[in-house]
């Protein structure tokens, strides 16, 4: 939900960062319920996938009143598709998927 005043279409974040592509000709910045090659293929497009900054404002205030226990912490339905890999693994993975996808 991007604005809790507005009629929210419970769009997922596939469907939406697709959409926005399709409309937009600025970079789209998505990674929830991205989890895969596969994944970041159908929503780039060419476009850099990067990462998701809506509960930035929150983190930056819990860090500012010295709460270190707030986060960031959910997977979404793409939590079944997790994989538990070491960073280097995970990106070389990832870009394998991708050239495999497109």
């Amino acid at each position: 939900m991007f604005d809790p005043d507005e009629d929210d279409g419970c769009l997922g974040t596939l469907a939406l960062t697709r959409l926005l592509v399709r409309h937009l000709a600025v970079p789209i910045i998505a990674t929830d319920g991205i989890m895969d090659g596969a994944g970041i293929a159908s929503g780039s497009r060419g476009r850099p996938p990067g990462h998701c900054v809506h509960c930035l404002p929150g983190i930056v205030a819990a860090k500012a009143a010295r709460e270190f226990g707030y986060g960031a912490q959910w997977a979404g339905q793409g939590a079944p598709l997790a994989r538990a890999l070491p960073a280097a693994e995970r990106v070389r993975v990832l870009a394998r998927e991708l050239r495999e996808a497109i």
